[in-house]
């Protein structure tokens, strides 16, 4: 899928908005605060595992993630918009 996920920082030096160029969710929102949360939904189950997440919020065309204070941005960078990317294939299925 060519899905563009453009990253970009917020005012929390721990939460970055992942925004894409299709709709991430339909209505309302989806927030995730444990891995069990996660799990339930392809774009929580694709993103949690990275390892270093602490939350998931998503809306319209955004995914907001909060990392732990010990992960690192450059890691997370790398592996987030692949994972959304595959959320949002398996979630259009």
């Amino acid at each position: 899928a060519n899905i563009q996920v453009d990253e970009s920082e917020t005012p929390n030096p721990n939460a970055h908005k992942f925004t894409c160029s299709v709709t991430v969710i339909e209505k309302g929102s989806a927030s995730f605060n444990t891995k069990e949360e996660a799990a339930s939904h392809p774009l929580g189950k694709h993103i949690w595992p990275i390892g270093g997440v602490k939350g998931i919020f998503a809306v319209k065309d955004f995914v907001t993630v909060t990392k732990t204070d010990e992960a690192s941005w450059a890691d997370l960078s790398r592996s987030i918009p692949d994972a959304i990317r595959r959320g949002i294939v398996e979630r259009n299925g």
